[in-house]
């Protein structure tokens, strides 16, 4: 199966809950902000995952959302870069706007 590129991005009420749902998403994906992740994986994955998340996670408080996207590389940003200064990857050129004043 074809890996394809999407962000999951959660919002949990408990912190509990948060904790247990951040632990199984890092194991798939890269965390880009807080409660957002990228991932690269397939549809087959993915849906072991949300399983597995459906069962810790209040389905009457807690929201877990998946948006299939380009890839990493097709992200434009303004401000704090995705990774740390002098960390690339590959086929991501230190690409951006800068934050020129």
């Amino acid at each position: 199966m074809r890996e394809s590129p999407m962000l999951l991005c959660y919002d949990i009420r408990d912190p509990r809950r948060l904790q247990r749902v951040y632990r199984r998403v890092r194991r798939f994906g890269m965390p880009l902000q807080y409660s957002v992740f990228y991932l690269e994986t397939t549809k087959a994955r993915l849906n072991e995952l949300l399983d597995d998340i459906a069962t810790v996670i209040d389905h009457d408080e807690d929201d877990v959302r998946v948006y299939h996207v380009g890839g990493i590389e097709e992200i434009e940003q303004v401000g704090q870069p995705i990774l740390p200064h002098g960390i690339l990857l590959p086929g991501r050129p230190g690409k951006g706007r800068s934050d020129a004043r």
